[in-house]
């Protein structure tokens, strides 16, 4: 995981945002308005992920360091002090910054929902209050062939957002704001260096569950980059 290129593709969203906004003209008020809201929300997005990434730098050094001395009884360097010290710190926080997260990404996507209703005009149009309804509205196979000029849109929330109820919406609903005792919500590295959340079923039968939170940012940055470019083109 390379924190610096990962945030640099993150803030290159939040960069086309603002320029798409200032393209649009006076006329446009409306959608500005809510590009405006969509900003704020991906600021709070981005943000998010420049303390989970760095913080999950920090705690990745510490146990490829620090952990090792302190479990063999032995003396800090001057550096891997500071590193433990950081890593100290950021784990009383680190599930408040998880969880702000999925919190945060979850509110973006329904921003994104909103402003599909300025290019599903006079057609049957999915909702543009929750992101988890504009998807079962393209789910449902009924609705999807009657749609016809935005198809391609329709394809790539089909099938691109597996992601969203798989991962991000099971945590979001079912560990931060229901409680669902039926798993158990793990943290830690995986070999590649980036960090996993493992979803433990307490039932038999049922599979163990990885999240990695950077492919879940990158996911969140790709289909960004498609929802801007294809609003561009559909406005």
């Amino acid at each position: 995981m390379n924190v610096n290129s990962e945030l640099k593709n993150a803030k290159k969203v939040l960069i086309e945002l603002v320029k798409f906004k200032e393209s649009l003209s006076e006329k446009n008020n409306s959608i500005k308005n809510d590009i405006e809201l969509l900003i704020e929300q991906y600021s709070l997005f981005y943000l998010v992920c420049v303390r989970l990434l760095n913080n999950m730098s920090i705690l990745r050094r510490y146990q490829n360091g620090p952990y090792f001395a302190r479990k063999y009884h032995q003396k800090y360097s001057k550096n891997e002090r500071k590193i433990a010290e950081k890593a100290n710190l950021i784990r009383k926080y680190y599930i408040l910054d998880e969880n702000d997260f999925f919190i945060h990404t979850r509110i973006l996507l329904d921003r994104y929902a909103k402003l599909s209703k300025y290019f599903f005009i006079n057609e049957n149009a999915p909702s543009p209050h929750s992101f988890r309804k504009h998807r079962e509205f393209f789910k449902n196979e009924e609705i999807y062939k009657k749609i016809i000029k935005h198809k391609l849109y329709a394809d790539y929330i089909r099938n691109n957002m597996d992601w969203f109820d798989i991962f991000l919406k099971r945590i979001r609903d079912e560990n931060i704001v229901h409680i669902n005792h039926n798993f158990l919500r793990l943290s830690g590295f995986q070999d590649s260096g980036e960090f996993n959340i493992i979803i433990l079923p307490f039932k038999k039968n049922q599979k163990i569950i990885h999240i990695n939170i950077c492919d879940l940012i990158r996911s969140t940055i790709k289909f960004s980059n498609f929802f801007i470019n294809y609003m561009k083109k559909s406005i």
